[in-house]
């Protein structure tokens, strides 16, 4: 039914269960022609676009931990830290150019409704008008409870509005279909003002004046995005930053933690922005006693349930994907419903399909959802409800308020929707989403590539990306605009469609490359020294069919005890699989291991060679002969010495070598790969080679000039005393001395 103001009056919505979405949008594309395609395209991309986002929200909560990790380690808040930004004008004057409206003290409609028309052409209120509305709804919230018991108006009514994003044009058009905050219309704005829209601060200024002019009749619950980390993310950190400063957005950010959390309407109507809670001994007396100030989602498991939280279909509570808060089933709201005398709980926070208004739970839990064309992206209305004084009261939960649906005025600058926005976001994102998870993506396709051939089916390729991404998105549907299948159309090169996602910067560096061919040539030689580099390809070759899969190759670095980042996997084996069908010829591997082993294998050899001889001498100056210095460091008596147990045993008598060459060393002297060395093994590697003394002086030397170069640079110019930089051989002698012993 259309009203005279343009908006117009809905029947209750009862909400399709989101887990099914996704499901049924895949059935109806495999069933459907080209044309039914095209018409059930936009919800595609729209439910996909909605699982990315909520994907982005769990990485956001991750990333408030690590902030906060961040700033106790600083020892400073986001507000010490903004602080010591340095102004370069004089903030507190307005400047001589502004021609906008001005506040004279108190608040009145009239600046209220001259910065609205100021905002429209684009203006900006002076820093020294914002500040002190800030700070004034500070004071206001500050002393005011967590939790707010209201009354519709006498003879007026009440209007609940959901998330409004910093779409400006929303807001504008609410007020003009409904009117302005009056003492006989009153307002409760259910969060979420800010975020993702270009006007935050737009919204907040004039959300904040109509408070400040009408305290008790314009209302403002905290959402999610009232949250320092959600701005960060999600943009009205930069926003206030590129229009004012960082001073204003702390000012902005502490006017948030002291925003009221839920609202009690006539007794028996609760009203907050997410939903119910992981625990059910929680009820609204326990959100009364909340201290807001200070805390966060992330110190107050209720608050973050109160702000995070959506409803489900499905009974009983579960995590959410979003990363805080849960899912909620409909015994949870009806035992809530009843613990508390309630009759109804009104929420936001969520957007479902093209309406901004949806009930579930036996119609006593409402959504409102109040930006249109949310974002450009999502082509739906935005909704708002009204409670009448005379009706508030009724019997039938379906009589006690009125539906509002609209779309912004176009003439207030409104967000249109536009399909070509919402699939670019969407792949921009999804292929963000796969370059992350293209290790994983890789070993998961090589599974399902049971012949070996680096072809999967376009179901197994789906399930794959089901499986990896854990997303509820119809891939098949996607499938036409992210690869080409084959000439049957039915089979997937999947390494080539792993291939094509890239981040927009230098290619892998080289270093890395290199550094990782190198740990994996090093364990190659201690698996088997005996070895060249064609047999070692038998190593990677599991099944033993003579050639290697991804599988097979993340397999073998496990097993060689390689350390390598799934980064670093990934772009040895595109190195290796130059041809780009998910598997790896002999040759291939030779090609590319060939020089890094034999350069290793020298490296290495002559690495051990200096540390056995260091070992050795000190070994026969300290125990005499090799099987007492074996007897001595195995002192269990067992006749075998663990490779643990023999790096510790180096440490003890005084080796400097870091763990891991000790460890290298043991692995080396085990030439048959036993996990331990005998006594023989020990007396072997470590027998003198007819050193001389000649040799010991030449071994202390050595060990002197390698390992205590600052002594002896501290020393050599303790005896320049003329500071020419050269010493006599007498002076050079008595340095040495002074560090290596007779």
């Amino acid at each position: 039914m259309q009203e005279p103001n343009g908006s117009v009056v809905v029947e209750q919505k009862q909400d399709v269960p989101v887990h099914k979405a996704a499901a049924r949008i895949q059935r109806f594309w495999r069933q459907g022609s080209q044309k039914k395609l095209e018409l059930v395209n936009p919800l595609i991309w729209m439910h996909s676009l909605g699982e990315l986002e909520k994907e982005d929200e769990k990485k956001a909560q991750e990333e408030e931990k690590e902030i906060e990790e961040m700033l106790i380690v600083l020892q400073e808040t986001p507000a010490d830290v903004r602080k010591k930004k340095v102004e370069a004008v004089n903030l507190h004057i307005v400047p001589e150019h502004y021609h906008g409206p001005h506040l004279f003290g108190e608040m009145t409609m009239k600046f209220i409704t001259d910065i609205i028309a100021f905002f429209r052409e684009g203006g900006n209120l002076p820093y020294l008008y914002v500040e002190a509305i800030i700070s004034r709804v500070f004071e206001l919230h500050d002393s005011c409870q967590p939790v707010i018991d209201l009354e519709v108006p006498h003879d007026g009514r009440l209007t609940v509005v959901g998330d409004i994003h910093g779409q400006l044009a929303d807001l504008l058009t609410i007020f003009q279909h409904n009117g302005l905050p009056s003492e006989t219309n009153a307002y409760i704005f259910n969060g979420d003002f800010v975020d993702r829209g270009k006007q935050g601060t737009e919204v907040l200024l004039i959300l904040y004046s109509l408070k400040l002019l009408l305290p008790q009749y314009v209302h403002l619950n905290k959402g999610n995005h009232e949250q320092l980390h959600m701005n960060k993310k999600y943009g009205f950190e930069d926003e206030v930053r590129k229009k004012y400063s960082d001073a204003m957005y702390a000012l902005i950010a502490k006017s948030f933690s002291v925003l009221p959390l839920a609202v009690v309407l006539c007794k028996d109507i609760l009203i907050t922005h997410g939903g119910l809670f992981a625990d059910d001994d929680i009820c609204i007396d326990d959100i009364r006693t909340i201290k807001r100030k200070g805390l966060t989602t992330m110190t107050s498991r209720v608050m973050q349930d109160l702000l995070w939280s959506d409803p489900s279909a499905n009974p009983g509570k579960s995590p959410s994907a979003r990363g805080a808060g849960i899912l909620f089933g409909p015994d949870v709201t009806e035992r809530f419903i009843k613990n508390n005398n309630l009759r109804m709980i009104i929420r936001s926070h969520e957007l479902k399909g093209e309406s901004g208004y949806f009930t579930m739970h036996n119609n006593q839990l409402i959504t409102v959802f109040s930006a249109s064309n949310y974002c450009g992206t999502n082509n739906n209305t935005g909704a708002f409800l009204v409670f009448n004084h005379n009706s508030v009261k009724g019997e039938k939960l379906a009589e006690t308020y009125q539906v509002h649906e609209f779309r912004a005025d176009p003439d207030l600058g409104s967000h249109v929707f536009s399909h070509k926005e919402l699939k670019k976001q969407t792949k921009e994102k999804l292929r963000d989403k796969i370059y992350r998870h293209r290790h994983d993506l890789m070993i998961c396709f090589s599974n399902f590539d049971e012949d070996g051939d680096g072809y999967i089916t376009k179901v197994q390729w789906a399930e794959a990306l089901n499986s990896v991404l854990c997303l509820s998105i119809p891939w098949l549907a996607l499938f036409p605009y992210f690869i080409k299948a084959s000439k049957d159309n039915k089979s997937i090169n999947y390494t080539q469609f792993v291939r094509r996602f890239r981040m927009p910067c230098a290619s892998f560096p080289i270093e890395i490359v290199t550094t990782a061919i190198d740990k994996i040539c090093t364990q190659m030689i201690l698996e088997g020294a005996s070895e060249d580099i064609v047999h070692q390809f038998s190593k990677f070759d599991a099944n033993g069919d003579g050639k290697m899969t991804y599988v097979e190759f993340a397999e073998a670095i496990e097993k060689f005890n390689v350390v390598l980042t799934k980064d670093q996997i990934f772009n040895l084996m595109e190195l290796l699989d130059s041809e780009g069908n998910g598997t790896v010829e002999p040759a291939q591997f030779v090609e590319l291991f060939q020089d890094p082993f034999y350069r290793t294998q020298e490296k290495l050899q002559s690495q051990l060679n200096a540390m056995i001889e260091e070992i050795s001498h000190h070994l026969y100056s300290t125990y005499g002969s090799l099987p007492k210095a074996y007897e001595a460091i195995d002192k269990h008596k067992k006749g075998i010495l663990k490779y643990k147990s023999f790096a510790k045993k180096l440490k003890k008598i005084g080796h400097h070598f870091s763990f891991q060459h000790r460890i290298t060393l043991a692995k080396y002297i085990d030439h048959q790969r036993e996990g331990y060395i005998s006594k023989e093994q020990f007396c072997a590697a470590f027998e003198k080679k007819n050193l001389d003394w000649k040799d010991n002086i030449l071994h202390q030397i050595r060990h002197a000039l390698y390992h205590k170069s600052y002594h002896l640079e501290t020393a050599f110019k303790a005896l320049d005393t003329e500071g020419k930089g050269v010493i006599s051989f007498s002076d050079f002698h008595r340095a040495l001395l002074t560090l290596i012993p007779t």
